[in-house]
């Protein structure tokens, strides 16, 4: 039993789960933070969990029972925890005669990648930078290994860590559970008096260390031009050149979906210091035509490779920092260099990045054009960036009070609070308002997809937890469709357009009706998110391997992803006026085009790459205008998805599930988002919330019936609701 869904990155809103039952026939029941989330079967190995609005830590427990209810296995995995997607492990001892320690380094990654880089450490102390399985460190005679620990972090931006116990020369007979906690101390206390102290108040401590630390820039394009110089004074105590120093760019190449590493992303850059040469006394000027120093250098110049269609995202870069450095056992901070002046268009806001840094224990150090700048973090005034020497100093000695505090046991970083002895806090710590996790939903009331007939007015069909639902008295009431199967949750509805022909896409087949539901022919496939038809012979079924397509009627279908292989396809939209031309929305590599019916795809907009797009919908007069529903709002195209312009104004920061519009009405828009229903009249340039439409329902799907002047909406809380669409 296992759940294959690897969650990469920062994730909100739904997120499908597909598991393995292993060899065994019984149904297990997945848990989100230890709620009920839905019951997992053979036949439906899948399902959505609703993750909420924030970027918080979540676990996903996958388990089974026996009759008496006692848990028999149980699996699980964490989301939005750093450092948990792949796997590095170190084998080996330290020999005292020899003063040396031999290692075996293995890793392991979901998509059989080695690490781009590898980090093994002893005690803290870096010894080994290479990539490779077999490791020697020597140790002096008065040294006494105590702690290894091993960093790889892979080509796709996983990270995996491991910790082990040396027990002085020997290794442990059984690996110990360790998990480093970085502490912030006020005075001077030798780390044995720290340990003590802890021990004390009740941490299970087995050691306390120094270490090296790991400093995240994340840089503002725009604020570093300007400066002709910076000054960095005798008083400044540089960062070593043993550090590891990153700048991150806050814009579009960064998203809270996926973070790269330097080695798959010239986005990201590796910059090592090399102040120590220069000495505590001289000074240093920076200046773009006489940069010194090379990680100061790259700091300098890092914003210039961003493309100017990119926008700004500085609070998604400064959680995206946040999860990058969480899964480190170094001493950390993030530093924003911000004061851009542009309209930060982040999914998440200065107050979820920062609660998130809290959670995952990373400090943040905000450094301002000026003083009257970036207000949304924490107020004006604070350290400028004209006296970055100054500001380097302070952040070295911030550094230096940290401490990387060894505990025992698994810890849960969602509930950690332990007692916190006199002038010892934990690093980063930010109190802000946690919201309740979401309420599972039950089977009746969480509803994926609505779609209404219009061959049959009054008909409407409702993809479900619980299955395929139909309702042929205007959604009044409704009835589970049987089609012989077990159908897990239905996720798209489509009608090929033949009389009496349905196709339903589920959590593992895309069923196929000629008769009106009365009879169901089964193909099995990935998760289906999206059913798009062509013509009554020719189909499109957007899934999470990539795009299939079948050319009779949906009794086979077979792989159209050419360009796109292997990528998680959301949602299909196709031009009206030519239907060789299509558009798939993808989670976390942005929109892909296809003019050739499916054949090959490219990539679409620079704007949107390496971001989730939910949803997609083209204007049913002018196939080149394409809207697309984002975790971060709606994006539109006016050229056939060249580039993207966000049109989010007056939309609340939440995920767009659904986008639709209304073909008596140029110009008009529904948008359903995880803060409710809203309505654009003028090409989605505004959005008002539509009349009296509830606030605190997620939306999920709408489908319009114009006959009967009513908009059906698909919800997760409250079933399929029905308004009026005028």
């Amino acid at each position: 039993m296992e759940i294959l869904s690897y969650p990469v990155g920062l994730l909100i809103g739904l997120f499908p789960v597909i598991v393995d039952l292993g060899p065994g026939t019984q149904n297990a029941e997945l848990l989100l933070d230890g709620r009920p989330a839905c019951t997992i079967t053979a036949r439906a190995p899948a399902c959505t969990v609703d993750l909420g609005p924030d970027p918080v830590i979540h676990v996903m427990e996958l388990v089974r029972k026996d009759r008496a209810g006692n848990v028999t296995e149980k699996v699980s995995r964490w989301v939005n925890k750093p450092g948990v997607e792949a796997e590095v492990h170190v084998g080996g001892a330290c020999e005292k005669k020899s003063r040396s320690c031999d290692f075996t380094v293995t890793w392991a990654h979901p998509a059989k990648q080695d690490p781009a880089s590898l980090t093994v450490a002893v005690d803290g102390s870096t010894v080994s930078r290479a990539v490779t399985n077999k490791i020697r460190a020597p140790f002096s005679a008065q040294a006494t290994p105590q702690v290894v620990t091993a960093d790889a972090v892979f080509p796709d931006g996983r990270r995996a860590t491991y910790t082990r116990l040396l027990h002085g020369s020997y290794p442990e007979a059984a690996e110990a559970s360790l998990q480093a906690v970085p502490v912030i101390v006020e005075k001077e206390i030798p780390d044995e008096d720290l340990a003590k102290t802890l021990r004390e108040a009740g941490w299970p401590v087995r050691a306390v260390e120094l270490g090296e630390f790991e400093v995240v820039f994340v840089v503002e394009p725009g604020v570093l031009e300007p400066m002709s110089s910076f000054g960095l004074s005798n008083q400044s105590k540089p960062l070593g050149n043993a550090e590891q120093i990153r700048a991150i760019l806050a814009n579009d190449s960064l998203t809270a979906f996926l973070l790269y590493d330097a080695a798959a992303s010239d986005q990201t850059r590796v910059l090592a210091s090399d102040l120590s040469q220069y000495g505590s006394r001289a000074p240093l000027r920076l200046s773009p035509r006489n940069p010194v120093g090379s990680w100061i250098r790259g700091l300098f110049q890092a914003p210039g490779s961003v493309p100017k269609t990119h926008r700004l995202r500085t609070s998604d870069a400064v959680a995206a920092a946040g999860y990058h450095l969480g899964g480190s056992s170094r001493r950390r901070a993030v530093v924003l260099i911000a004061g851009a002046g542009r309209e930060d268009e982040s999914t998440f806001s200065p107050e979820q990045a920062r609660a998130y840094l809290g959670q995952t224990r990373v400090p943040l150090f905000v450094w301002r054009k000026d003083p009257g700048a970036a207000k949304e973090w924490d107020g004006g005034g604070g350290p400028l960036v004209a006296k970055i020497g100054f500001n380097i100093g302070e952040l070295r000695r911030e550094l230096d009070r940290q401490r990387i505090v060894w505990l025992e046991g698994r810890v849960d970083p969602r509930d950690f609070r332990p007692r916190l002895p006199a002038g010892i806090t934990i690093a980063g710590s930010f109190e802000a308002g946690r919201k309740a996790p979401p309420k599972a939903s039950r089977e009746s009331d969480a509803v994926f997809t609505v779609t209404a007939d219009a061959g049959s007015p009054g008909t409407v069909y409702a993809g479900t937890r619980a299955g395929l639902q139909v309702s042929r008295d205007g959604g009044q009431t409704w009835t589970r469709v049987k089609t012989g199967v077990e159908q897990g949750e239905v996720y798209a509805v489509a009608f090929p357009g033949g009389e009496k022909e349905i196709f339903f896409g589920s959590s593992g087949a895309i069923g196929r009706s000629i008769a009106g539901g009365e009879s169901w022919a089964f193909a099995p496939t990935l998760a289906v998110f999206s059913i798009l038809s062509a013509s009554k012979e020719i189909a499109f079924a957007a899934t999470r391997g990539g795009v299939f397509r079948t050319s009779d009627g949906g009794t086979s279908w077979i792989p159209s992803e050419a360009g796109m292989e292997k990528t998680f396809a959301f949602s299909l939209a196709a031009d009206p006026r030519n239907p060789d031309v299509l558009y798939a929305a993808t989670a976390g590599s942005g929109v892909f085009k296809s003019a050739n019916a499916g054949q090959s795809w490219k990539p679409a907009g620079r704007e949107l790459e390496r971001t989730v797009v939910r949803c997609l919908v083209t204007d049913p007069a002018n196939g080149d205008l394409v809207y697309a529903g984002t975790d971060g709002g709606v994006f539109a195209t006016a050229d056939g998805a060249a580039s993207w312009q966000r049109r989010s104004s007056g939309l609340p920061r939440a995920a767009v599930y659904s986008l639709l519009a209304d073909p008596s009405m140029p110009g008009r828009l529904f948008a359903g988002t995880a803060a409710g229903l809203f309505e654009s009249r003028d090409g989605a340039k505004s959005w008002k919330r539509f009349p009296d439409s509830e606030t605190d329902i997620q939306v999920t799907s709408l489908t319009l019936d114009p006959s009967a002047g009513k908009l059906y909406m698909a919800t997760l809380e409250r079933g399929v609701l029905v308004l009026a669409s005028r």
